[in-house]
């Protein structure tokens, strides 16, 4: 017997003062059982794994608990990342934002540990630059990657009514 697909609905926005929309989810964010606040992510299908975003550090008070963590570039086709692996169990509550009706019932996925951009090296390099590279700094989302995506299945319509839905897959009887 196959149970209902349980969806939440993203949304559509503009970021970086631009004019193209980018779909996107709300996420209530927990690490070790404490909930730290909400957090609009990218529906990034190219990228391999999370990230949280450094204005996202900052709004989550996340920025202590980073230093002496594992050090690594995420390479992806925007360029070159400075990250810090947080180990720690992180929950994500994928939060239903219909355009119309009721909101359902969020859809929870756990994650071992999740990427952050490195605070110290974001610092670093915002010393450095124009204030034109600081706001893009500061306007960078976090990005809802292939770690929580291949879990569910990807709907994202940019035909007609735009749309975004992630369901978690049908339980089928074997």
């Amino acid at each position: 017997m196959e149970s209902p697909a349980r969806c939440i609905h993203g949304f559509f926005k503009v970021y970086r003062g631009g004019k193209v929309e980018y779909p996107f989810v709300q996420a209530r964010l927990y690490i070790d059982e404490e909930l730290r606040g909400t957090i609009d992510f990218l529906v990034d299908t190219g990228a391999g794994a999370s990230l949280l975003a450094f204005k996202d550090l900052l709004a989550l008070g996340l920025p202590p608990m980073l230093r002496g963590r594992p050090k690594r570039n995420v390479v992806g086709v925007g360029g070159s990342v400075p990250t810090v692996l947080l180990k720690k169990p992180v929950r994500l509550e994928l939060m239903d934002k219909p355009a119309r009706g009721e909101a359902g019932p969020p859809i929870t996925i756990e994650l071992d540990g999740i990427d952050c951009e490195d605070p110290d090296a974001i610092r670093r390099q915002m010393r450095s630059r124009s204030g034109r590279i600081q706001d893009m700094v500061m306007t960078k989302p976090s990005l809802l990657g292939w770690d929580v995506l291949s879990r569910l299945e990807v709907h994202i319509s940019y035909v007609g009514e735009k749309k975004v839905l992630l369901c978690r897959p049908t339980a089928t009887k074997l």
